[in-house]
């Protein structure tokens, strides 16, 4: 919640506020593309990791939405 706030802050456009959240949203999404490949993974874990990533992005999408 501080580096949201720090980058309100420092951004006086909306557009490169929401620019910038997309591009931290993505980079989230590779970081768990990353987390689920490999041979040691099976369908329970990958579908646990998929559920929580979308409970997290439930939530930043109502801190977001606070903000602006």
């Amino acid at each position: 919640m501080k580096i949201i706030n720090l980058l309100i802050a420092s951004l006086q456009n909306k557009d490169l506020f929401k620019f910038s959240c997309f591009c931290d949203t993505f980079g989230k999404l590779n970081e768990l593309n990353i987390s689920m490949q490999g041979l040691d993974k099976n369908m329970l874990v990958v579908s646990d990791k998929i559920a929580a990533f979308l409970r997290k992005l439930m939530l930043w999408k109502e801190d977001i939405a606070d903000l602006l």
